[in-house]
């Protein structure tokens, strides 16, 4: 029996299950999330997302999962397609968390009680760091991530439209952004 989160199928079998899952079949979707959850975790840390943020994480690609599963166009890629949910959705919230106010004290971490006060400093450590990096982004760079990570996701001409950029500038500004994120956190 494979462990959660290797996940060692192959792409028939994995396609297999994708049909599966289209059929309705519970242990199928059992199965997927067992396996798979790790991976949508993992995403959620490399962003740097809190515990409770990648339980959201969790939750919000799962249930992209069930809307799509009936479209998907390649069941055999299953886990990367889920990586790639994540990652959008991880985005998107690093985004919207970058609009908040924090409430400090209001509540606690659930991953905080668990574990001892350096684990929880650590952690809200590096939620700050995600949040003041989107914060240091030009206004206009969030607006251009947030379209691109929208469900649905706008095409590339209603973005140009939208933003008055031109269309081709679109890809290589994404790539600076994610760049000039990741350095910030890096940094």
């Amino acid at each position: 029996m494979t462990r959660p989160g290797t996940f060692g199928a192959s792409g028939e079998e994995l396609a297999a299950l994708v049909e599966r899952c289209r059929e309705g079949h519970a242990e199928a979707w059992r199965t997927v999330v067992d396996q798979l959850t790790p991976s949508v975790v993992a995403v959620g840390r490399s962003l740097g997302l809190s515990g409770r943020d990648c339980e959201d994480l969790c939750q919000s690609t799962w249930v992209h999962a069930v809307r799509a599963v009936d479209v998907l166009q390649q069941p055999e890629r299953l886990r990367t397609w889920i990586v790639t949910v994540a990652r959008r959705e991880g985005i998107k919230q690093m985004l919207a968390v970058s609009h908040q106010i924090p409430t400090e004290g209001v509540e606690e971490d659930r991953e905080a009680l668990d574990s001892g006060p350096e684990e929880a400093v650590l952690a809200r450590a590096e939620d700050g760091r995600v949040r003041s990096a989107v914060r240091r982004l030009p206004p206009h760079h969030r607006e251009l991530l947030a379209l691109l990570l929208a469900e649905p996701a706008p095409s590339y001409d209603e973005i140009a439209d939208r933003l008055d950029i031109p269309r081709g500038s679109i890809g290589p500004t994404r790539g600076r952004i994610l760049r000039r994120l990741r350095s910030l956190l890096e940094g």
